[in-house]
């Protein structure tokens, strides 16, 4: 008997944010490198916590919604002044981006009206929200979020985005602004690993949904729910059920968004049984000659063979070669290696089709006497096991 020990590599593929086209989007260079900037207000980039001279309610402080700075500018509404905060970037056609930032007043308790706008190529981008915290007050949560979305043509491979950082009304703001975006905003899934047997624990990803919603999430037959971040993106854990095909899709659905994304799971055979006649006697003509109760075993019903010769009978330990055969049964014309209905491969020795345990040929055979005969078998581990053969003599 030959042992070959099988041993299957899983390999983690790394979950990649969506990433933000825009540079410099927090100003933690501690500049605003990487921006045109246009307008009539005083602006600047500086430390959180930094005091906003000049304006009207003090104090008026910097307040960085993420890192250690963020940009500013004294902005009245009423008088045209504000800030036009501008760059170039590179899109994709045909596709749909998530845009905005991040702004605030920075004194305590003292709201303001907020007058922002996004512009592509110096259009307005239409619809846009304002959501999130009061709007004034010196914490990050306090931050009121700007966010709309940006679809390219067919043809548009780069645009103009331009944030227009406008508020208050007759007197000077102190606002502060941080974290801006331009983020592809179609929804992705991954998965890892993307290939296993039965049991294997797979981790589903996703991001570019909407923040905070729950999100449907079904592999084949089994639905269940997982919810996003903050950020749009989930991660959750799924086990993979018994299969009758080799392919599960997993598919993650916004319950609020409607975004839907996809990715598959490769289930791998346990292996090949080897060559052996089918018979009409045993459940789903396997040839698999076993006790009756064996067929309603979970493994053995997702991992059917054509046929076995080969097999053990102690649970979870492998004999297994590494596919299916060719040879499916002595009536098995239309899916028979040589198309002859036979069990012997056309060269008239096993493994034809490179997938098979079987009997290691030339094989001399002394009529009404006791002879020894040798078997490849694959096992995936190496402990002790017994096998059951099925030999047919004509």
């Amino acid at each position: 008997m030959y042992l070959i020990i099988a041993v299957i590599m899983f390999i983690a593929y790394p979950v990649f944010a969506s990433d933000n086209l825009l540079q410099n989007h927090g100003f933690e260079s501690k500049d605003l490198s990487g921006w045109d900037v246009d307008g009539q207000a005083v602006y600047g980039v500086a430390k959180d916590s930094t005091i906003i001279a000049g304006a009207y309610f003090q104090p008026a402080k910097v307040i960085a919604h993420s890192g250690d700075y963020a940009a500013f500018n004294l902005t009245a509404n009423f008088k045209r002044i504000g800030s036009v905060f501008s760059q170039e970037i590179n899109v994709q056609p045909d596709t749909s981006y998530e845009i905005g930032f991040r702004m605030l007043h920075g004194h305590p308790s003292q709201k303001v009206n907020l007058y922002p706008n996004i512009l592509i190529d110096g259009q307005p981008i239409g619809t846009f929200t304002i959501s999130g915290g009061s709007g004034c007050g010196v914490s990050p949560n306090d931050y009121r979020l700007v966010r709309g979305e940006l679809i390219t043509g067919h043809d548009q491979t780069t645009v103009r985005v331009s944030f227009v950082l406008q508020a208050s009304g007759l007197v000077l703001a102190g606002m502060s602004y941080d974290d801006f975006f331009v983020i592809c905003s179609q929804p992705a899934v991954n998965i890892s690993p993307t290939s296993g047997i039965h049991g294997t624990v797979v981790n589903i990803s996703g991001y570019n949904y909407q923040m905070n919603e729950s999100i449907s999430i079904q592999a084949d037959t089994t639905i269940f729910a997982t919810n996003a971040n903050e950020n749009g993106a989930f991660s959750t854990l799924f086990t993979i059920p018994q299969h009758t095909s080799w392919t599960i899709t997993i598919t993650a659905t916004g319950v609020n968004s409607l975004k839907t994304a996809c990715a598959a799971f490769s289930l791998i055979p346990r292996g090949d049984f080897g060559d052996a006649p089918n018979s009409s006697l045993y459940p789903m003509n396997t040839g698999y000659f076993c006790a009756p109760n064996d067929f309603t075993s979970p493994d053995f019903l997702t991992y059917q063979a054509h046929f076995p010769v080969i097999s053990h009978r102690i649970t979870g330990l492998e004999c297994f070669g590494s596919r299916v055969s060719l040879e499916a049964s002595v009536f098995d014309q239309p899916y028979d290696e040589d198309g002859v209905p036979n069990i012997d491969p056309y060269k008239g020795q096993a493994n034809q089709d490179s997938g098979d345990d079987g009997l290691i040929m030339p094989v001399d055979i002394t009529p009404c006497a006791t002879n020894t005969v040798q078997f490849k078998v694959t096992v995936a581990s190496e402990s002790a096991f017994r096998i059951l053969l099925h030999q047919y003599s004509v």
